[in-house]
């Protein structure tokens, strides 16, 4: 069929020829084959300007990049291109020619347009070709999927044709003035439509608006046909028409650019302006608007209006009905009288909710006998004023027959219900106000008490356990005086039995021995050594004792703080002695046994300091290290050498004690002296886990 078709040496189908490749790409489907043609440019395809629109002079095809071309060569109308690639199968909004290659092979002028008209667009007969168009721009809108994309409505010879022009962002307003013109567009018939609506049928595309001409100059649009025109017209026929004018009296104004006129034997006309303030009720007007109908009556869109001469009008007097009367069946499945549509209307109903601004802008929804009526009161803010859910109200308004437009897929448009246009401040009057004990304010009344209830019984509880978690504080608190009482009186008791029995066995041995001592005369040398040792070691054991003694009937143990228990330790053996002492650990961490250790161990350095080495300072410090409690005794003393220090047999037990205390506690214990320097004793013992119970 193809006199330049080649086949591929594995034997697969070669398209050579631009008019095969043109007829296959447009077929819904193809058969998979490779194509290597040439080709001018007449338009690439925005946003992203990878894909073409390509011709022979003669008939138009659409190339794209397949999926894995990355760079794409920067082409202009009028160059000539080889492309080589693949037809596939087209996927929505995807061609079937696709490119693997594009190389550009010279420049030409670009190609001119040719004049069709819009049916012909429609029929198919130039789909992908560089044509020019024209018509009357009936309607601007932005797209609602791509906001770079405008939708026109063009219309000529009775037909109605969609143009997507590429704005690239800028703004609809922009282009607001071209309706109600005739222009010429130039662009391409994309039968894919090129977006989502995928079923919108063939959209006319033009890829910037410098394609677009102003055929006729701006005009004052009440120059428009008379609406008369239209009478023997269909509602497609009238969807595509040019705008018409009417003359007539506005019976209603509302919302943002709403009102409605009676014209007479022309019906009553549902205008809709676009930023032109409405006239109001009772003025005579003349109205010019592209029309569409719903058939009964015609909406007259992108509509104008001026002032005339008083036209005879009759005012009808309210007429009295129901709820039940717009309607003709039941409120399940109701039908709507259109005769009242335009009448002024009186009936009374239940205000069933107040205006929503976030739904129903200034509309009050009324009920009475199961219908739902929608009241506008844009007109006239102030008829609402004081009207609460559940008042009995009157309302005189205009009745509004709401209809949708003529669409080419209904036989009928629908109608979608009545609403009342208020147009006076007095236009509802309240008949009665909702009683003040509602069953919602029972029911919020009952759900206060039960809340009140909650709340006292949650109350009662919380007191509950307030009171006896104090109670066991308390208790706590008692138990420990309590104990802390019997420590202190056992304590004294124990003192007592010790200075009745064993101080007093030990000052008289200690006596004996000084008798004995004086009576050997110094003639046994030997003996002489021995007794020595006895009476210190008695001396020194007398020492402990008192030290016991003091320890037993004084409170330090009591003391919230270690500085404060050692500084009452020290007081009656330091005195005339500058004590430096800060200890950084709370007492309820060290137990009752560690800190009596701990008391007695600095007391006995502090008193060798002192004694033995001539102390006038001595400094104390304690702390923290992890699990570990360090603490140190440092004197300016004379020093001594730990190595040759008197021990047990020269009846001296006091570092030996503190050495023994110290192991008990599994601590470490060194000391740093050298004679004339004074001495630093540091040591250290485990500490119980934090949190642990302090040892009783």
């Amino acid at each position: 069929m193809w006199a330049s078709a080649v086949f591929a040496a594995d034997g697969r189908h070669v398209v050579t020829n631009f008019q095969e490749l043109a007829v296959r790409s447009r077929k819904a489907n193809v058969r998979p084959a490779e194509f290597d043609v040439e080709g001018t440019v007449v338009s690439a395809m925005p946003p992203e300007a990878r894909s073409f629109v390509l011709t022979d002079g003669t008939i138009g095809a659409y190339v794209a990049p397949d999926r894995n071309v990355e760079d794409v060569p920067s082409v202009k109308r009028g160059d000539r291109v080889r492309v080589r690639g693949r037809l596939l199968d087209a996927t929505p909004n995807f061609p079937s020619a696709r490119f693997s290659h594009l190389s550009v092979i010279g420049e030409g002028a670009a190609p001119g347009a040719r004049d069709v008209r819009i049916g012909e667009i429609r029929a198919g007969r130039c789909d992908w070709e560089w044509v020019r168009v024209g018509g009357l721009v009936r309607d601007i809108l932005p797209s609602e999927t791509n906001i770079r994309w405008l939708i026109m409505v063009l219309c000529a010879d009775g037909e109605t044709l969609y143009v997507a022009l590429f704005v690239d962002k800028r703004p609809a307003a922009e282009f607001m003035p071209l309706i109600g013109r005739t222009i010429d567009i130039c662009g391409y018939t994309n039968p894919q439509t090129g977006s989502m609506r995928r079923y919108a049928g063939r959209i006319f595309q033009c890829p910037t608006p410098s394609n677009i001409e102003v055929r006729t100059e701006a005009k004052s649009p009440f120059t428009a046909p008379h609406v008369s025109r239209l009478k023997y017209l269909d509602p497609g026929q009238i969807a595509a028409s040019e705008p018409v004018r009417a003359n007539g009296v506005v019976t209603a104004s509302w919302g943002d650019g709403h009102a409605l006129v009676d014209c007479g034997k022309y019906g009553n006309m549902h205008l809709v302006f676009d930023d032109a303030k409405p006239p109001s009720r009772g003025q005579s007007v003349e109205v010019v608007g592209f029309p569409l109908s719903n058939l009964f009556n015609l909406t007259l869109t992108h509509a104008h209006w001026r002032e005339t001469a008083p036209i005879k009008f009759t005012q009808d007097e309210p007429k009295v009905i129901s709820a039940r009367d717009l309607f003709t069946a039941s409120a399940a499945k109701p039908s709507r009288n259109a005769k009242l549509h335009g009448k002024t209307v009186r009936f009374k109903a239940a205000v069933h909710s107040l205006a929503d601004p976030l739904v129903r802008g200034d509309t009050l929804l009324v009920e009475d006998a199961g219908f739902v009526i929608p009241v506008d009161v844009s007109a006239a803010p102030e008829a609402a004023t004081g009207i609460t859910v559940g008042c009995t109200v009157e309302i005189t308004g205009i009745c509004v027959l709401k209809q949708e437009s003529w669409r080419p897929d209904r036989l009928f448009p629908q109608i979608e219900g009545f609403m009342v246009i208020v147009q006076e401040p007095g236009a509802i009057r309240i008949l009665a106000r909702p009683p003040w004990w509602t069953a919602g304010r029972l029911w919020s009344f009952i759900g206060m008490l039960l809340a009140v209830l909650a709340g006292i019984l949650a109350w009662n509880v919380a007191l509950r356990r307030a009171a006896a978690r104090k109670g066991r504080e308390l208790l706590r608190e008692q138990i420990g005086h309590m104990k802390t009482q019997l420590k202190k009186e056992e304590r004294t008791r124990l003192a007592v039995e010790l200075h009745d029995s064993l101080a007093q066995s030990l000052t008289g041995v200690s006596l004996e021995v000084d008798t004995a001592m004086r009576l050997a005369d110094g003639r046994n040398t030997a003996m002489m050594e021995h007794l020595g040792i006895a009476s210190r070691t008695l001396n020194s054991c007398r020492n402990e004792l008192r030290h016991c003694l003091w320890d037993l009937r004084n409170h330090a143990l009591e003391e919230r703080t270690m500085d404060e228990a050692i500084r009452q330790t020290l007081a009656p053996h330091v005195a005339g002695v500058d004590v430096a002492l800060r200890f950084d650990l709370p007492r309820t961490r060290i137990p009752d046994n560690t800190a009596h250790a701990i008391l007695r161990i600095i007391r006995e350095l502090a008193l060798n300091a002192i004694r033995h080495g001539q102390a006038t300072k001595i400094w104390i410090t304690g702390c923290a290290d992890g699990p570990l409690l360090r603490f140190s005794v440092r004197d300016n003393g004379c020093g001594f050498d730990p190595h040759s220090a008197s021990g047990i047999a020269e009846g001296h037990y006091g570092l030996l004690g503190i050495q023994e205390r110290i192991e008990a506690l599994e601590g470490e214990f060194n000391i740093d002296s050298v004679p004339g320097k004074g001495t630093n004793v540091r040591m250290s013992i485990k500490l119980p886990y934090e949190g642990r119970e302090p040892q009783k």
